[in-house]
């Protein structure tokens, strides 16, 4: 029988790529299922998923702030007298949402993430959650927009950092039992420099908190 002429089949650049991708997601694949590394995957996913959260909350909180503060010159064009009612009915209704549902919104929100910070532990019995919960995201974001309605002398920076802190605080709530273990008093560390990050935005600055932060505690 005669030999076929063709030649043999030679292997394309795109058919190596290939062979290259897929040898890649290979020891990818075996890299994720290594314990140590599927360890680590997991402790870091918290602190993505709350910096996440952070950004876009942040974010729409400043829009919000912004909208308010153009609806506050809007009435005040509309006819400057409107101040003789806006200011206090939204000044009441600021001070009711936080002695109504969350009493420790009140202030800036620094000494309450700051305290949360000192008494966090591992225990059931952990105090931060009075002073970072949901309920507190909230009635920070509602009251202070309201005082800015009103016309009243309030910034967003020290609310922001508070607020930061409740969604690492309620993220590392949220984390099953068998999740590997992962540090309170850290993740509210990192969620202050969060925040501090979001309002002022240097991240320097949230890299500086956290280290002065963690010296205290960890890195001492």
């Amino acid at each position: 029988m005669p030999r076929d002429p063709s030649p043999p089949p030679t292997i394309t650049l795109v058919e190596r790529l290939q062979k290259r991708v897929t040898s890649l997601f290979a020891w990818i694949g075996r890299g994720v299922m290594n314990s140590r590394m599927k360890e680590l995957t997991l402790l870091t996913l918290p602190y993505q998923v709350a910096a996440v959260l952070t950004a876009l909350i942040a974010v729409g909180y400043a829009k919000l702030f912004s909208v308010m503060e153009d609806m506050h010159l809007w009435l005040l064009h509309l006819h400057p007298d409107w101040i003789f009612v806006s200011a206090p009915v939204c000044f009441v209704l600021s001070w009711w949402l936080v002695r109504r549902f969350a009493p420790l919104a009140g202030g800036s929100g620094i000494p309450q993430l700051m305290a949360a910070i000192e008494v966090a532990d591992e225990k059931e019995t952990d105090r931060s959650w009075r002073f970072l919960n949901v309920r507190i995201i909230l009635v920070k974001i509602a009251s202070s927009l309201a005082m800015v309605l009103g016309g009243g002398a309030v910034g967003r920076e020290g609310p922001t950092l508070q607020i930061a802190g409740s969604i690492y605080r309620t993220v590392h709530k949220l984390l099953p039992p068998f999740w590997p273990k992962v540090s309170r008093q850290v993740m509210l560390v990192t969620g202050g420099a969060a925040g501090l990050s979001a309002a002022f935005n240097p991240p320097l600055g949230g890299i500086v908190f956290a280290v002065e932060e963690l010296t205290k505690t960890h890195i001492a």
